[in-house]
């Protein structure tokens, strides 16, 4: 059974697939080191700088992916802020009984494009006090999506946090393993 078979076998059966990634991390260690240095000659110095160049490439992406991610989770909740602000300016004055009406309100409004991106207008003008509840609703309702919004990029950031955190493992278990085969290899050698 290949080791890509047992790893399936093992996610499916919700198993634990650590000693199907050692494998596989094994054979990847074994396949690249064949490919490198037993077929090209390649020394072992240009063979490390490969894998590091291969780490910082691997890493990269995640990384990249981690900060957009966390910049829009960050975005999301500076946003949510801004409209509770505007909220509770716009609550006090409805329940003030002694407050004249229309009065002058500045406020934001939010929206979200088709990919997530937050736009906010500075707005003001003088409304009624009619004015002033409709735009409570729709502020109340612009909190509502972006807050569901910023869910789902909170629940990506995670995703991308794992995802980092795996392939961290498997690299550290590529990487131990080519050292350790390195240094048989070494050792043979000198024997």
């Amino acid at each position: 059974q290949s080791i890509a078979n047992q790893a399936q076998a093992a996610v499916t059966a919700g198993g634990d697939i650590s000693q199907t990634t050692s494998a596989l991390s094994s054979q990847g260690a074994d396949v690249v080191q064949n490919m490198l240095v037993d077929s090209t000659g390649i020394d072992e110095q240009a063979f490390g700088d490969a894998t590091n160049t291969l780490m910082a490439f691997s890493m990269g992406e995640v990384e990249g992916k981690l900060t957009g991610l966390a910049k829009q989770v960050q975005g999301g909740n500076e946003t949510k802020k801004e409209l509770r602000l505007d909220m509770t300016e716009l609550r006090e004055e409805l329940s003030d009984p002694n407050a004249r009406w229309p009065q002058e309100f500045t406020w934001n409004e939010h929206s979200t494009d088709s990919e997530g991106n937050i736009t906010s207008t500075e707005k003001s003008g003088s409304l009624t006090k009619a004015e002033a509840e409709a735009l409570l609703e729709k502020l109340d309702g612009q909190l509502a999506t972006i807050g569901e919004q910023s869910a789902l990029w909170q629940f990506d950031l995670q995703s991308a946090m794992q995802k980092q955190s795996e392939i961290m493992n498997i690299m550290t278990a590529i990487l131990k393993q080519m050292h350790d085969t390195m240094s048989a290899t070494i050792r043979n050698v000198k024997a």
